[in-house]
């Protein structure tokens, strides 16, 4: 066994080419890193000694992807053999690996093993034959060349493969508790139920520090400002059991004291107060201070808020507080574009917006946003004429502060030509204003009202007539409508964009109201309930394997769980506008189906003369036809979703291995069955990015009913109603030949944020 600090650094002889990273290197490059020892890939993975685990411990770089592709080398910073470093990674593997509970974990040494060998050029070599064979005057060219042929070399690559041994895993034996007293028992319960580290469980510095943590933080939300915790252990290797004991000191009980203020300028100090929730003479509790310094974050006129508490005297029954703020750039510029694609229409668009983030210096937001871009038939893309111009706006002011501290008065105007589901081509002149109470730092009330029109276009004639029997005699295009709305957002989680524990809950209830004589008068209510969690809490600690095994699949893993449902009621006669109906399918429900396409659809085809003179609903010789897919939408939808996600090896990304959509759409409360359950599963990958979590998730789902053919046809002549396509892998052959369809459906979503 060789020890870890006189680690060698043995060659192996082997293989073959060449690379622009290589010249003038002084020492071998490091083209990969690897582990032998460590057990194979499912059996680290379940330990968690993983190869991505062990490189992140290790002072020698391997290089990145290319270091040997022509025309890539040359971009690439290549890692350089250091054996001084290997020696010290040794022993940095072995303290790892002692922190994880392998008390008796050695890293046996390192082979290098050669990819290319040194490479010296035709010259120099003849020089050097010639030198060897007692030319002077080719030592004396030779020595003159030196440095010249030293920079044109190209140095030996090298795999390094570092040999473990890491021995039995040892356990948590036992996990005492001094200092507290019985006032406390309360919370020392919790933190042992809860906690990262528990008994009978592999031995984990990083749980042990982690379960402190949570015991301090617990302590500090209850008035102990100055509590403190110290870790000792004992560790028995032969019996591969580890004693863990922590020290307690709860320290006198505090309130919050003085709160002082720096680095505002243009933002003014009766704001700041009014936002952070407490007031000298509170309780102290660490909660109040991470509340408030969220509150005054989300005022979004910092770039960098600290509430801290001054706790250089633990004596002190109070605490000063210390608000330290850095005032972000007022006025902000982005510009930016999208591609939508439905199977039937791509929409490329460009996006830009400007916003002001302190108004007259009193905290009012200003938002403006312009949106254009075209959409057309994939087949029309090349055709001009073909394209449908799509564009909004949309201006906003908002001011956190009226009427009452914590209150929030918002208001704006909208416009929008789009297409709905991708195909109808619509227009939406809106305005609405609300008013916003955060009751709590995690609970927030809403009640506003909104006015808007809603006009399909390019509706007339038959192609009117065509969506009056698709949608109803009582289809009324434009239609107007006036809302008033109720809203509550519960919102628990420890990270908006990257949760991994809390809760979400959010409800909304609008009640549509007939300002004029025939508009619509319904209920519309939704409500959506996100719960993210870990499953580490809930399995049994036993000691034995499959518990180790179960501890460490699912560390560091995020369950995520989800439902969400909608239910509209008409009043008396009243109809439901279309636009208003509940759809569901898209990245944000059932993930096996395009936007709305859940539940059955109607097949609309308008036609178009050669020579534009534009719809008449009457086929022809000289006509082309477009089909319109328009799905029935309902009353009642009901939804469920479950993800697992896992981290991965490349740093900021993470997996969905796996995700279930389920759901249900049905027209009414009474013709609710089983038989319109829809589900799909599939796989997700995320990469953190600054703007938030890049996100792909690919589906598939079985074939239903409805995608076969349409419920039914309207203004379609012959074979023209044709059945929409579902996925990639659909044609238009087999749109009109159901028989001929995939079992399966395959579909994709790329886009920017979670799934939910």
């Amino acid at each position: 066994m060789l020890s870890p600090r006189t680690a060698t650094v043995l060659i192996a002889l082997t293989v073959t080419g060449c690379g622009a990273a290589r010249r003038g290197a002084v020492s071998p490059v490091v083209r990969d890193i690897d582990f032998e020892g460590n057990g194979g890939f499912v059996e680290a993975y379940f330990a968690g000694d993983t190869r991505y685990m062990l490189l992140t411990q290790l002072e020698q770089a391997e290089s990145r992807w290319g270091v040997l592709t022509p025309g890539v080398s040359s971009l690439i910073e290549p890692a350089l053999l250091d054996q001084d470093a290997l020696a010290r990674d040794a022993w940095r593997l072995e303290v790892w690996y002692a922190h994880h509970g392998w008390l008796d974990a050695r890293a046996q040494g390192w082979m290098a093993v050669e990819v290319r060998p040194e490479r010296w050029s035709l010259r120099e070599r003849r020089l050097r034959w010639a030198a060897e064979r007692g030319g002077e005057r080719a030592a004396e060219r030779l020595d003159a060349l030196e440095p010249k042929l030293l920079a044109r070399r190209r140095a030996q690559v090298v795999d390094v493969v570092g040999y473990l041994e890491p021995g039995p895993q040892s356990t948590v034996r036992t996990f005492a508790w001094d200092g507290m007293n019985r006032n406390l028992t309360t919370l020392t319960s919790s933190v042992r139920r809860l906690g990262e580290l528990q008994e009978g469980e592999p031995f984990n510095l990083e749980y042990a520090e982690l379960t402190r943590d949570r015991l301090l933080t617990l302590l500090q939300d209850h008035a102990f400002a100055y509590a403190r915790a110290d870790l000792s252990f004992q560790a028995w290797p032969e019996e591969r059991a580890v004693d863990v004991r922590l020290l307690v000191d709860p320290g006198p009980s505090a309130a919050f004291g003085a709160v002082s203020f720096s680095g505002l300028r243009h933002v003014p100090e009766a704001a700041l107060r009014e936002q952070i929730g407490f007031e000298e003479g509170d309780t102290y509790k660490i909660s109040t201070l991470r509340q408030a310094q969220s509150r005054l974050f989300a005022l979004g006129v910092f770039a960098l808020v600290d509430v801290s508490p001054d706790l250089s005297d633990p004596t002190a029954d109070t605490v000063p507080v210390r608000v330290h703020v850095a005032e972000s750039q007022p006025g902000t510029f982005r510009l930016g574009g999208g591609l939508t694609y439905t199977g039937t229409h791509v929409s490329p668009r460009l996006t830009t917006s400007l916003e002001h983030l302190n108004l007259g210096q009193r905290l009012i937001r200003g938002e403006a946003e312009a949106t254009a871009g075209i959409s057309t038939r994939l087949s029309d893309l090349a055709q001009p004429s073909a394209w449908y111009p799509i564009y909004g706006g949309r201006l906003a002011l908002s001011y956190p502060r009226w009427p009452l501290p914590r209150t929030q008065l918002s208001g704006e105007v909208a416009y929008a030509q789009d297409l709905q589901s991708g195909q109808l081509a619509y227009r939406r002149p809106s305005a609405a204003l609300s008013l916003s109470w955060q009751a709590r730092s995690w609970l927030t009330l809403r009640l506003g009202g909104s006015l808007e029109q809603f006009s399909y276009l390019n509706l007339s004639g038959g192609a009117l007539r065509a969506a009056r029997l698709t949608f109803g005699e009582d289809f009324e295009n434009p239609y107007q409508l006036t809302t008033l709305d109720l809203g509550l957002t519960w919102d628990s989680r420890d990270e908006p964009l990257f949760t991994r524990r809390g809760v979400l809950l959010e409800g909304r209830l609008r009640q549509a109201v007939p300002a004029i004589v025939g508009d619509y008068a319904y209920t519309d209510l939704s409500v959506d309930w996100r719960r993210y969690l870990t499953l580490i809490h809930y399995l049994p600690a036993d000691g034995s394997r499959l518990s180790h095994a179960l501890h460490a699949l699912v560390q560091r893993r995020v369950v995520a769980v989800r439902t969400h449902g909608r239910v509209l009621v008409p009043w008396g006669d009243s109809a439901l506008p279309y636009p208003e109906l509940a759809f569901m399918g898209g990245d944000s429900s059932l993930r096996g189906f395009k936007p709305d396409q859940v539940g059955p659809y109607d097949c609309m085809c308008t036609y178009e003369s050669v020579g534009g003179d534009g719809l008449t609903g009457v086929p022809g010789l000289g006509q082309s036809v477009t089909q319109h897919f328009i799905p029935h939408g309902g009353t009642v939808a009901l939804g469920g979703a479950l993800e697992v996600r896992h981290p991965f090896v490349v740093e900021g990304a993470s997996m969905v291995l796996p995700f279930l959509d389920v759901g249900l759409l049905s027209p009414s409360a009474g013709e609710v069955s089983l038989d319109l359950v829809r589900w799909g599963a599939g796989v997700g990958w995320r990469y953190a990015t600054p703007v938030g979590p890049i996100r792909f998730d690919l589906a598939t789902r079985p074939l239903y009913p409805e995608d076969g053919r349409p419920a039914s046809s309207t203004g379609c002549q012959g074979t023209d109603a044709l059945a929409r396509p579902v996925d990639w892998l659909s044609t238009q052959a087999n749109r009109a030949d159901p028989s001929g369809r995939p079992q399966w459906v395959l579909i994709g979503y790329l886009g920017i944020g979670e799934s939910f």
